[in-house]
C-alpha cells in the first residue's frame, strides 16, 4: 500500500520558472522563512508499517577499503 499525503497550501505564491523558483528558494532560506499553512492535515490515522525497506547506495564499496 502506498500512502500519498495531501498537499499543503502555502500563503505565498511561488514562481512558475525554474530558475526564479531556485532564486526564491536560496533567498527564503537566507530570511529563514517559514510561510504560513492555509491548510492544516488534522490526525491522518495512518496504519503502522508492516515492512519497510532500506537501500544503501554500493554498500560493498565501504568493506573494499
Amino acid at each position: 500500500m502506498i500512502i500519498i499525503p495531501p498537499r499543503k497550501q502555502t500563503s505565498v505564491k511561488y514562481p512558475g520558472d525554474g530558475g526564479e523558483l531556485i532564486e526564491f528558494d536560496d533567498k527564503e532560506q537566507d530570511d529563514n522563512a517559514r510561510p504560513e499553512l492555509m491548510s492544516h492535515i488534522e490526525d491522518l490515522d495512518l496504519p503502522a508499517p508492516e515492512l519497510m525497506f532500506l537501500a544503501l547506495h554500493r554498500l560493498e564499496s565501504y568493506f573494499l577499503h
